[in-house]
């Protein structure tokens, strides 16, 4: 074979092998699509003993993947299949003008969460899948409530309160550990006594008269807490429920001031009350002090 064919032969097996693998760049031919001098010529289907493709195994459509990543780290990192980060907040009404709260906030999982609900506010810690359950007073009707997390962002849900009528409710709330007491004297009882229903005797919803509600995770840092009293309206007894709520006297209340505010379910405006707790001193412990001038805005008539 000459050197002139030899060469042509040379060229034209560059081409079919470029052409089979896909890496010949039409653009780098002169115009009219093939090199001068060699004749234009055309890849058959198939070319012997070239390897054929082979099918690439297809990835996985969910579920984490393991991303094995150069520098400082110590092991794969791991990016979660789901990024969504919204949080969900539900609101059922129960008996007695109660509301069941049920929140999922799957990226909000141990955290500490403030729950405001027309003027009374309250702070819980969510489970370690980011959820929380919880019955609660309602204080109007439409309720709305909302849970606010760390960093700004808050979820909001409404819901209709059809028997907050047919009840009477007031509340006490403060923040901190040093806080409030409310003890609810039902229809002439004494302190202390079955007809006081105060955190002792909370009771609950269904209960023969009033019952007590307690809200907030004294366990948090600086939490928000309040205590919720509700009676029937058509209870008849006959009398009168007095309120009284006091501050006890702690190492974490004494020689301080402690403020707070009373709220009513009848939309009436929040009172804010101050007390002055006396000096921390041997013996102290134990004692309390009574807010005064509050008994005709907390009197509740039972019919």
């Amino acid at each position: 074979m000459t050197d002139h064919r030899r060469n042509i032969a040379m060229v034209a097996a560059t081409f079919l092998l470029a052409a089979a693998t896909g890496q010949f760049m039409q653009n780098s031919a002169p115009a009219g699509g093939h090199l001068p001098g060699v004749p234009h010529l055309v890849a058959p289907e198939a070319l012997a003993g070239l390897p054929t493709a082979q099918p690439v195994p297809a990835l996985p459509a969910r579920g984490p993947v393991a991303l094995d990543l150069p520098g400082e780290t110590n092991g794969p990192v791991v990016a979660p299949a789901d990024l969504s980060c919204a949080a969900h907040l539900a609101l059922a009404p129960e008996p007695g003008a109660m509301l069941h709260l049920g929140l999922s906030a799957p990226c909000n999982a141990d955290e500490r969460v403030d729950i405001r609900s027309n003027g009374l506010e309250f702070t819980q810690a969510t489970s370690p899948e980011g959820t929380l359950t919880l019955d609660m007073p309602a204080m109007a009707d439409p309720a709305q409530v909302s849970v606010h997390f760390p960093g700004g962002a808050e979820v909001v849900a409404r819901a209709p309160v059809p028997d907050l009528a047919a009840v009477r409710r007031v509340a006490v709330s403060w923040r901190g550990n040093a806080g409030f007491r409310l003890d609810a004297l039902e229809f002439g009882a004494g302190a202390g006594s079955a007809g006081d229903v105060s955190a002792d005797n909370p009771r609950g919803p269904g209960a023969d008269g009033g019952f007590l509600t307690l809200l907030g995770d004294a366990g948090l840092p600086w939490p928000a807490q309040a205590q919720v009293y509700t009676v029937p309206r058509a209870l008849d007894a006959g009398g009168r429920v007095r309120v009284d709520v006091a501050a006890p006297v702690t190492q974490a209340s004494c020689g301080r001031q402690i403020a707070g505010r009373m709220l009513r379910a009848d939309g009436a405006a929040p009172v804010q009350v101050t007390l002055a707790m006396p000096r921390c001193r041997a013996g102290i412990e134990g004692q309390s002090v009574a807010l005064a001038g509050l008994g005709p805005v907390l009197r509740i008539a039972a019919r």
